[in-house]
């Protein structure tokens, strides 16, 4: 098989932009796939040009004219830029390949403009595509992997990557690390529900955790995963013994169920800065986890977590006030905070009148009044504007 000079571009944006927030933060939402992507290309013995895509770049620049394949990680936001692409290198004589979020859920549709669709993606399912490497047309042949991968290359192999994305990063840079894949949770509007939770290897990820410290004096990781910490003790384990008290921070996604207090003031002590907390289904859909609560039970339950979170800052005390700050569920928390109309005065501005103190009587009533939020949400939309009721 002949050397080929394969392009890898992860398109973080769907646009040109020159906003602040895309100069300060868009290199930090790199994809951890395209970068391991690029390790499996070289083990293969291939030339590899990876971009990240930012929004700030010149593509037609950035992307070199010659590549022979060129694979393209898209969102569905970014698919209109990704097609458009696709044609472009198509016409300069290039296979192209996608893959990511858009790839899977829409592999039909992707598949008019691209010569592969890739839904999971293993080293066996790229080693096939680079072997044939031939253009399919006018309808691209659609690839998955009997499931996801059970290992990823360590961090050392994927770090000149990592360096690439993070170099168009002025000040915060947050290195993407993964731990584990898939999630025990089925709730219905998410694209991880359906595949099965699977930890990879905590040797690996200590391994990991040494040579970033190596690499870099204090570093902020934020974690990839789908559902950070469902093995709560065995990850906590796995950094307490890679990684010395104060040298690193972490930003994780993770289930409210999972921050009780013991965990957060673990999660605090191993220099866990900023958490996304997640609502598994209210719904009857928890049997891959065994969730037992659904209904106004779950709510209840979340009621109770949230007052112990206290809103945004959660793991503090008197003495400790910095604690770790949780970035509320703005959707329900918007909808509650505005639910009046414009020529109305807001409750919290009169002074006279009683406040609410009671979060779960709040949820449920918006609950009650917004029932189109599950039905939006169960078919995949996302529910962004007042309702009309």
């Amino acid at each position: 098989m002949r050397q080929l000079h394969i392009g890898i571009l992860d398109l973080v944006t769907k646009s040109p932009t020159r906003s602040l927030y895309a100069r300060v933060m868009h290199a930090n939402l790199a994809s951890i796939m395209p970068q391991v992507l690029g390790v499996w290309c070289e083990r293969a013995g291939h030339r590899v040009s990876y971009v990240c895509y930012t929004g700030l770049e010149n593509l037609l620049d950035e992307v070199p004219p010659d590549v022979d394949l060129l694979f393209i990680g898209a969102f569905t936001q970014a698919a209109q830029l990704a097609y458009g692409l696709s044609n472009l290198f198509r016409k300069r004589g290039a296979v192209t390949v996608l893959g990511g979020p858009h790839a899977r859920c829409y592999p039909e549709d992707a598949a008019r403009y691209f010569d592969y669709v890739l839904g999971f993606t293993d080293q066996t399912t790229v080693d096939e595509v680079l072997r044939e490497c031939t253009p399919h047309r006018p309808l691209g042949r659609c690839l998955s992997a009997s499931r996801q991968p059970t290992e990823f290359p360590p961090l050392a192999e994927r770090w000149k990557f990592v360096q690439a994305a993070l170099r168009k990063a002025p000040t915060i840079k947050i290195v993407p690390m993964i731990g584990s894949l898939g999630c025990p949770y089925t709730c219905s509007f998410c694209i991880d529900s359906t595949v099965d939770y699977q930890p990879l290897g905590f040797p690996q990820l200590q391994e990991d955790l040494r040579f970033l410290l190596s690499r870099v004096k204090r570093p902020i990781v934020g974690w990839h995963d789908p559902n950070f910490g469902i093995k709560f003790d065995q990850y906590m384990d796995a950094i307490e013994a890679a990684v010395p008290p104060g040298r690193m921070r972490h930003i994780a996604e993770t289930s409210l169920s999972i921050l009780s207090e013991p965990h957060l003031a673990r999660l605090q002590r191993n220099g866990f800065r900023a958490i996304l907390p997640g609502i598994e289904s209210w719904f009857d859909l928890g049997n891959k986890s065994k969730t037992r609560l659904t209904g106004v039970a779950k709510v209840r339950q979340v009621a109770q977590q949230r007052h112990g979170a206290d809103g945004n800052r959660i793991g503090g005390d008197e003495r400790n006030q910095e604690g770790i700050k949780i970035m509320r569920i703005t959707l329900l928390h918007k909808k509650m905070e505005n639910r009046h109309r414009p020529d109305e005065k807001r409750q919290d501005d009169d002074p006279q009148k009683e406040q609410p103190s009671d979060f779960f009587a709040q949820i449920c009533a918006f609950v009650t009044q917004n029932t189109y939020l599950y039905r939006l949400t169960n078919n995949g939309c996302y529910a962004t504007e007042e309702s009309s009721d």
